[in-house]
């Protein structure tokens, strides 16, 4: 939305000053809505009189600046807005979600089917935490083997010719004989999380990998490692066991649908 700043410095307008700040607003107003692109328009007095108007709009970022004050440009919506969960679709459930979903009723964060289609708001911390772990996860991959990275992948879960859902995630790196998973963090951990293991088993399987490491990236003054936190062995029953489960909550996720509408 387009916000529009009257400045005064030592005074307060005069009327005819008022009276242009109006004229002028209501002939920029509309172009600066409709191209979204960076206005300035600056209109001065007398020489007392040091800065009367100011409008900016920068692609939805507002900033005021007055002369001889530091320019400060918020762009904590921004980072909130890029943060936002997106949309869950049914049918289609993605790996780091499966653990939060199949163990709904044992941790605080779970998400029941009730629950699926939240979109979760998010806090400016966890934001934060966020974005520094996708700039981290970079770092990292900057130094491996591009066409290894970001490896995306769809699994079909069929029952008797069937498909009933369709798995879907993104492996960190992935080597012929391995999984590699990185997990970031404030804190430096000592082992991994059971919702890390699941994630990186999951891959085992659906990638078609004997294992999986799950490393930490640290960095000190003189060096950049991956830490070793974790290491899962493929077994392909627990993953049949976890699809059934899946399967479960998908058919209770479809009558909560059934009985809404």
């Amino acid at each position: 939305m387009f916000n529009s700043f009257l400045v005064r410095k030592n005074d307060v307008p005069l009327v005819w000053e008022l009276v242009v700040y109006k004229w002028l607003s209501s002939l920029w107003r509309p172009s600066l809505e409709h191209k979204g692109e960076c206005y300035f328009l600056a209109f001065f007095g007398t020489q007392r009189r040091v800065l009367f108007l100011i409008i900016i709009k920068t692609n939805s970022i507002q900033y005021i600046h007055m002369k001889n004050d530091p320019l400060i440009i918020d762009l904590t919506p921004k980072v909130l807005e890029a943060s936002r969960g997106y949309p869950k679709k049914f049918g289609r459930y993605s790996c780091s979600m499966l653990y939060n979903m199949l163990e709904a009723s044992k941790i605080p964060w779970g998400i029941p089917p009730a629950k699926y289609f939240d979109i979760e708001d998010i806090d400016f911390s966890s934001a934060m935490r966020m974005i520094k772990g996708i700039q981290t996860h970079e770092l990292v991959q900057k130094y491996l083997p591009k066409e290894r990275n970001e490896i995306k992948f769809e699994y079909d879960y069929i029952v008797d010719g069937e498909k009933k859902f369709t798995v879907v995630g993104k492996v960190d790196h992935l080597p012929d004989d391995s999984v590699w998973e990185f997990k970031t963090s404030e804190n430096i951990f000592t082992k991994s999380k059971d919702y890390h293991d699941h994630q990186a088993k999951l891959y085992c399987t659906i990638c078609n990998r004997p294992e999986a490491f799950i490393f930490q990236p640290l960095e000190t003054d003189n060096s950049l490692i991956l830490k070793e936190i974790g290491h899962v062995l493929r077994d392909d029953a627990w993953f049949e066991s976890e699809m059934k489960r899946l399967l479960n909550y998908h058919e209770r996720l479809a009558l909560l649908m059934k009985e809404n509408n």
